[in-house]
């Protein structure tokens, strides 16, 4: 039998009804797509060897140990101060951590057992350098954290979502071990195949068609917690869990993922905001184009902020900033980045 969709409260039998149907046609759905390729999933991929992943969980060993390495990252990667959390802030007491990368940052939540946001530099230089490479996965536990707040493979053991990466793994193909750390289990959130595979992986590829347009661009990828739609986070308890095979329901489900894009531009610095519903629909179809959905999907930096309870990028002078709320000033048309498929053998 699949996997269902369990919460850490208990639940209504109208509710357990409805995650059953729910579940049902979602089932249908994914596999439908997983016979499908898309950008994230054609072309070769491998396995990392076990020595790549000793070479990466040493990287990160070493950078968690090397304060003035950590700091640097954390400088070029978040160039204007990191995200503050109004939980953090508030001096409530959470299991919230950042974790540096040499390829982006993390800030984790134990309790959910997944990522609340990520964030990296992007570059032209960085694409370029990545195109026609090969996937290499290696989904692994992060060692870093302790194990009551660690997420597994084995906490994905169902048929329902994938394990999405927030800072995708296309953007640091560049550098291997950077690639072979995007794999770490604490980047990965469940997202519902459909979604990951669908209009995330195109906002995903619009990212690395700006950086080779703008050079050098400012990506935050994150996940609100808003099931009960009441424009705030959720308590961490009320959240919905994945449910696995075993019946284990660790990692926390986001009801919304979003992106937040910077650049510099001239003395100035312009930004646009996405704000996606989590569901299994791939973003395709219907009667509008991607690009009329991601247009429909941009948001105000103060309206993700609200319902993150962020502030991004502290020390920014606002008043600086052009803001994009309809799309102008951020190319739209139809560029491609290469994808493996046009890539020679």
């Amino acid at each position: 039998m699949g996997a269902t969709l369990l919460e850490s409260r208990p639940i209504e039998r109208s509710k357990v009804m409805h995650w059953s149907i729910r579940r049902a046609i979602v089932c249908v759905a994914c596999t439908a797509l997983l016979t499908m390729t898309s950008g994230g999933y054609a072309g070769d991929k491998r396995e990392c060897t076990t020595e790549e992943e000793m070479g990466a969980d040493n990287q990160l060993t070493t950078i968690a140990e090397d304060d003035e390495k950590s700091k640097e990252l954390i400088e070029q990667h978040l160039p204007f101060g990191q995200h503050i959390s109004r939980h953090t802030a508030q001096g409530k007491p959470t299991n919230e951590q950042l974790l540096v990368q040499g390829g982006y940052v993390i800030f984790h939540d134990g309790d959910l057992r997944t990522a609340l946001w990520t964030a990296h530099r992007l570059t032209r230089t960085d694409v370029i350098g990545g195109e026609c490479k090969k996937r290499v996965e290696c989904f692994r536990a992060d060692k870093r954290l302790p194990e009551n707040q660690a997420a597994r493979e084995e906490d994905y053991d169902e048929p329902i979502f994938d394990q999405g990466h927030m800072t995708s793994d296309r953007d640091l193909r560049d550098d291997l071990t950077e690639q072979v750390n995007s794999y770490v289990m604490s980047n990965m959130s469940p997202q519902y195949a459909g979604f990951n595979r669908g209009i995330w992986g195109k906002l995903e590829k619009l990212g690395r068609v700006w950086a080779k347009k703008y050079k050098t661009i400012y990506v935050t990828s994150g996940a609100l917690f808003d099931f009960n739609r009441k424009d705030a986070r959720d308590k961490d308890d009320a959240a919905a869990r994945v449910g696995t095979r075993s019946q284990t329901a660790r990692v926390a489900i986001p009801s919304h993922y979003y992106k937040v894009f910077l650049r510099s531009v001239g003395e100035r610095w312009s930004t646009i905001a996405f704000l996606l519903n989590h569901d299994n629909s791939t973003g395709s179809g219907g009667r509008k184009t991607m690009r009329q959905r991601l247009e429909d999907a941009i948001k105000s930096l103060a309206w993700i902020e609200k319902r993150s309870e962020l502030i991004f990028h502290p020390d920014l002078d606002r008043s600086h900033v052009d803001e994009s709320l309809n799309g102008i000033g951020w190319d739209f048309t139809n560029r491609r980045d290469k994808d493996e498929s046009e890539c020679e053998s």
